[in-house]
């Protein structure tokens, strides 16, 4: 599916066991891509979600998740969004977090490369980081975490692989 040069890219409710898959979703006003409301034990994957988000102002559909590339969130009493998998997306551009994940625990987030996400640079700059997460949630869920374009060094043994964890916003999840 290509969702391109809408308010949000994709709108998803209430999934279950789902599998979204190379989607490419570009220059959408509010969102690139919105899982939200009991939505659990689904694979998101492959995706492209670029340059979404970049809407200031309200229309009379709200702005709901305004700013983020992908965002998920359970919300209100039994809606939590658990048991995700974000795997292997490439997410960049959007005015505020590459990520975000809200009211949900238990998903797994993996092998994403981020950039440019929240006005972020090459350099890292903790002001400005790329994701958020107030869950409980598992980054670096299997033997490698998620490419973070302003996240290189220390990198002591030069595998590629940076040694400390990236600081995820909005709790004490962080991405070795």
């Amino acid at each position: 599916n290509t969702c391109n040069n809408n308010g949000y890219g994709m709108w998803l409710e209430a999934m279950m066991d789902s599998t979204i898959c190379n989607n490419t979703c570009n220059d959408n006003r509010k969102a690139g891509m919105a899982i939200i409301y009991r939505s659990v034990d689904n694979l998101i994957a492959n995706n492209t979600i670029s340059n979404n988000g970049h809407q200031l102002v309200s229309d009379d559909y709200g702005m709901w998740y305004a700013g983020v590339g992908l965002v998920i969130d359970g919300a209100g009493d039994y809606n939590e969004c658990n048991g995700n998998i974000i795997a292997n997306n490439t997410i960049d551009g959007s005015r505020l977090y590459g990520i975000s994940i809200m009211h949900s625990a238990n998903n797994r987030i993996f092998g994403n490369s981020l950039s440019g996400n929240n006005n972020t640079t090459s350099a890292f700059d903790p002001m400005w980081v790329q994701a958020y997460d107030d869950g409980s949630d598992h980054w670096n869920a299997t033997d490698y975490g998620n490419l973070w374009a302003d996240w290189t060094s220390p990198d002591v043994n030069g595998d590629g692989i940076v040694e400390e964890a990236y600081l995820i916003d909005g709790g004490a999840n962080n991405d070795l």
